[in-house]
């Protein structure tokens, strides 16, 4: 709270809090926190719907939070296993919360945003992006990587996002396990195109 306050008194853009439900279930302090944030100044409140104890086992409960709506004045986010136009529209639905936010969901599919927003918006279905176009987003990344931390610290950091990418595809067991090893960008642009081209192919 008083990092909160803080930050508040010292910046003059919205400050917003992300949070758990707290340390455990015998421990749930995010109705009080949540207020206690407000009268700090917070302008948005986010709630990741597990406790601290759990990390990211079990289930994101929801519906956890949804007596926030007749206490804050603000809005709040709901958060924690958000994967889908059915995850999104259940989390809005036990939560009452304003708004979502995705996480580890969008990891390897930064698509899933833009689907997600058009679905609860009822815009026009934001399809999956075919392997062919997944392979451009994947490299447009890495080489992005690479421009801002350069090639040793860039491949490092690279190695978690191919994985990421790649969960699911045929062989990707394999993939990881050479890519996580790889040091040369000439090799790993050759080794990614090659895998995304044979999968293409099997894909069609």
């Amino acid at each position: 709270l008083k990092i909160v306050e803080s930050v508040v008194n010292a910046v003059k853009i919205p400050v917003t809090v992300k949070m758990r439900l707290g340390w455990d279930y015998e421990n749930l302090n995010f109705k009080t926190l949540a207020k206690n944030f407000e009268n700090a100044g917070a302008q948005m409140i986010t709630i990741h719907c597990r406790t601290r104890n759990q990390m990211y086992s079990g289930r994101a409960n929801w519906a956890a939070i949804n007596e926030l709506n007749e206490i804050l004045k603000i809005p709040y986010l709901c958060n924690g296993d958000i994967k889908t136009k059915q995850d999104a529209e259940g989390a809005l639905n036990q939560s009452k919360a304003r708004g979502i936010m995705v996480g580890r969901g969008a990891l390897g599919k930064p698509w899933l945003l833009k689907q997600l927003m058009n679905s609860l918006n009822g815009r026009e279905n934001f399809s999956t992006p075919s392997l062919e176009d997944q392979y451009k987003i994947v490299m447009d990344h890495f080489k992005n990587t690479l421009d801002f931390y350069g090639e040793t610290h860039g491949i490092c950091i690279f190695r978690k996002h191919f994985c990421w990418y790649t969960s699911g595809l045929m062989g990707s067991s394999r993939f990881r396990e050479i890519i996580n090893k790889a040091t040369d960008v000439s090799f790993i642009s050759d080794f990614v195109g090659n895998f995304y081209a044979s999968n293409n192919i099997k894909n069609n």
